[in-house]
């Protein structure tokens, strides 16, 4: 399958309901080079794959492997995906730095806009991919037990995207110690030292990067966690010692619950708590819907202030924010 998609752009429905415009050039998000003020290529762990001499320029091109069986059965996200995760230090703006979006944001509520695509299907290859998708984030939540939690740690460490996080009964944490109480991962990891011919000391050294408590110093985000006095798969300093290292979050935004018999395993009422933790910290405010702007010069210090992803930001740089119930502008 070959697939230009040229162009990913907006328009606020409640101004006008326009038919399908071949080659639309208004309010473009991206065009994958810039042409026509849209944002070249994405940003992420798949960032496309963008080629040149399309239609209209450079395109993203969705394709290079057969889609096979029922819809899912095929994971294929380096051939068919594309992630955009807004860094402006690294050059990646937010899309509301796009002036013609940002006007659009100023005049149209959120739930007025539509995405529209122009894509080619050369005649040649017809189309065979299962429904496109597409994932916007601003209340976004993780929770995770055992090896689990230790990947919630590292998801918010490595991103700051979620809302809120509930790792529970983690594990990952001090793999030198792990690996005398039991025998996953470590067979995996001897397995792999006898491979690379490491020694004991280069093998824990190496897995020591990966311990979760490298992230959890990065995570600014609530966190509520839930953990064994029992356990014997992942005793309590596993699970203390990320805790210990959340100095980002807000004392307020930080609760352990502790289970004094239980084993390896979560109390039945675990999934309710944390979902009621994860409803106190939602906000269902679309940035369309403040009205009222403020501006203020980029680098300025921000007590409550989030971005356009909903993460939250104390020194925000140039772009759009929200912050008290207002958008505020760094200029």
């Amino acid at each position: 399958m070959k697939t230009e998609r040229k162009g990913l752009c907006g328009e606020c429905l409640r101004e006008s309901r326009s038919q399908f415009v071949y080659k639309d050039n208004r309010n473009i998000l991206f065009d994958f080079d810039g042409s026509h003020g849209g944002l070249a290529g994405g940003h992420g762990w798949r960032p496309g794959r963008i080629r040149t001499g399309g239609i209209d320029g450079s395109y993203l091109y969705l394709g290079g492997a057969a889609i096979l069986g029922k819809v899912g059965a095929t994971w294929d996200e380096d051939d068919f995906a594309m992630n955009y995760w807004p860094e402006p230090s690294a050059g990646f703006p937010e899309l509301t730095a796009i002036p013609s979006f940002a006007n659009m944001l100023d005049t149209c509520d959120i739930d007025d806009l539509a995405l529209k695509f122009e894509c080619r299907v050369p005649e040649t290859s017809p189309w065979s991919a299962s429904a496109l998708q597409l994932i916007f984030t601003g209340n976004l939540y993780a929770a995770g037990g055992s090896q689990g939690g230790g990947f919630t740690y590292v998801a918010e460490g490595l991103t700051g995207a979620f809302r809120a996080i509930a790792p529970s009964i983690t594990g990952h944490a001090d793999f030198e110690e792990g690996m005398r109480i039991v025998n996953w991962p470590r067979a995996n990891f001897l397995a792999a030292k006898e491979k690379l011919g490491m020694t004991d000391d280069e093998m824990n050294t190496f897995n020591a990067y990966f311990d979760v408590m490298n992230f959890a110093s990065r995570v600014t985000c609530p966190v509520i966690s839930c953990f064994s006095l029992q356990d014997t798969t992942d005793p309590v300093r596993t699970n203390l010692a990320p805790f210990n290292l959340l100095d980002k979050v807000k004392e307020g935004d930080k609760v352990y619950i502790i289970n004094p018999f239980l084993g390896h395993a979560t109390p039945a009422g675990w999934g309710k708590r944390y979902m009621e933790f994860f409803e106190k910290h939602h906000s269902g405010r679309t940035p369309a819907a403040i009205r009222q702007t403020t501006s203020s010069t980029a680098g300025d210090t921000c007590a409550v202030c989030f971005d356009m992803t909903g993460r939250r930001v104390s020194v925000p740089g140039r772009g759009l924010y929200i912050t008290g119930g207002r958008k505020l502008v760094m200029r």
